[in-house]
Parts: structure tokens; C-alpha cells; sequence
């Protein structure tokens, strides 16, 4: 009696696994990684870690079926960021406040992700403890063919000259 409930525990283990074994390539699309290397930039008492730049995936479904795809001609650029509060005091950080360049042309953020194991957004503006610490990852929809050459957060800049390069 105590082994088949162990083997029922067992294997519904076993079909949750392979559930998620299916579901995860489709929840996380294709991208190729452009840049994978911390670039650490500090200013005003904000420190931002840019930890990695991905061309896609181009598709992002959250769990309450919102689908978010970028506008046509465009593709998502995900950026992982790392945002530190520098400062001794409780502050917000707008991620709004965050773009990307092609010229004299800026893109801010189209999705602003928790960067968990499940798709989660973020809100626009987040509070930070003194110290405290999060990542993020933000999508911009950005033209095809085209890389940015820097990304802006506030006072923020990180120059993205390496992204070409496939570092």
C-alpha cells in the first residue's frame, strides 16, 4: 500500500518534469547572445552591471495570456542588467528612464522582466532599499540589421561597442 503511493507521488513527478521539459524551449524562443561580459558603470548613486545582450528571443508570453511581440521590421534586443542602490536612503529607479540608441534616436524598454525562471514583468518604477540589489532584463524592439551603441539608464551610460563583436 505505502509503495503505491510513492509510486503515484513518483510519477506524477515524473509527467510534471516531462511537462516542463516540453514547455520550456517554447517559453524561451531563440536568441543569440551578442555580449556576455559584466560592463559596470556608476553615477549618482546608482550602480548598473550590464551582464548580457541577447538578439531575441522575439516573443514573450506571461502566464495571465499576455503576448508581447515586437512591432514589424523590429526585433527584441534583451538586455540583462544588474541595478545597485548606492545611496544610504531608500530611492526609485525608473527603468522607463532606460534606452538604447541608432543615431540620434533613442528606444526605451518595451518589457521590463523579473528575470525568474517563469516570465514576470516588472513595473516601470521600482523602489530600492539603501544596498539593495536586483536584475532585470529589459527588451527593446529595435530595428533589424541595426545595433545600438550604447544603452542610457538616467546618468547611466555603458558604451555596446563590443556587441558586434560577439564578445
Amino acid at each position: 500500500m505505502r509503495d503505491s503511493g510513492l509510486m503515484a507521488v513518483r510519477n506524477g513527478l515524473v509527467a510534471v518534469l516531462a511537462n516542463a521539459i516540453l514547455i520550456l524551449p517554447t517559453a524561451t524562443g531563440c536568441a543569440s547572445t551578442l555580449l556576455d561580459q559584466h560592463i559596470e558603470q556608476k553615477a549618482k548613486g546608482w550602480t548598473v552591471v550590464l551582464e548580457k545582450v541577447t538578439d531575441g528571443p522575439n516573443d514573450y508570453a506571461r502566464g495571465d495570456n499576455v503576448h508581447f511581440v515586437p512591432p514589424d521590421g523590429t526585433r527584441y534586443l534583451w538586455f540583462t542588467l544588474r541595478i545597485h542602490n548606492d545611496e544610504s536612503e531608500a530611492r526609485e529607479f525608473n527603468y522607463q528612464g532606460c534606452d538604447v540608441d541608432l543615431g540620434d534616436k533613442g528606444f526605451g524598454p518595451a518589457i521590463i522582466d523579473r528575470d525568474m525562471i517563469i516570465n514576470a514583468t516588472a513595473d516601470d518604477v521600482e523602489k530600492f532599499s539603501s544596498g539593495e540589489e536586483n536584475t532585470r532584463r529589459l527588451a527593446f524592439a529595435f530595428p533589424e540589421g541595426q545595433l545600438p551603441t550604447r544603452l542610457a539608464c538616467g546618468e547611466v551610460v555603458i558604451g555596446l561597442g563590443a556587441l558586434g563583436s560577439g564578445k
